[in-house]
């Protein structure tokens, strides 16, 4: 079940992107109303997901997870709201196993943000769910993973 809405998720959020570029909204484009864009960030599969109850409930049950992004365009710059599991796991065309988990990024951030006609450069704050700051982003810097530093805070 979890599964399923795991994969519903993710063809819902590619086809987000591919909708998103026949729009004509490019980084220079000057934006005048906030959108949200959902982007694709990676699946993980677990053996086990007992870690993520603590009321036993999921213990020893197999399940599935979407990994979400979100682009968030305002008219006072562009947040990228998680960078997700990395676009180094997109090189990996079967995804890694580890510790139970199976993971595996089917399109990089970078090729889903080239969609949008937009490239790591274009951000302006970097934000991670895990993280307790949201972190300008450099002119230089390229899609960081949570807890990474791009400059001042």
């Amino acid at each position: 079940m979890l599964f399923k809405i795991s994969m519903r998720l993710a063809r819902l959020s590619l086809a987000m992107v591919i909708a998103a570029a026949a729009m004509p909204s490019r980084a220079a484009d000057e934006i005048k109303s906030v959108r949200l864009y959902a982007l694709d960030c990676g699946h993980a599969e677990f053996k086990d997901m007992g870690f993520l109850s603590d009321t036993g409930e999921y213990d020893g049950k197999p399940g599935a997870v979407a990994v979400p992004c979100f682009l968030i365009r305002h008219p006072k710059g562009i947040l990228l709201w998680d960078t997700g599991l990395g676009d180094k796991l997109a090189e990996s065309k079967n995804g890694v196993d580890k510790d139970g988990i199976h993971m595996n990024v089917p399109i990089t951030l970078v090729a889903q943000l080239k969609v949008l006609g937009l490239a790591p450069a274009d951000m302006i704050y970097v934000a991670s769910p895990t993280s307790t700051s949201t972190t300008p982003a450099t002119p230089t810097s390229s899609v960081l993973p949570p807890g990474s530093s791009t400059g001042s805070s």
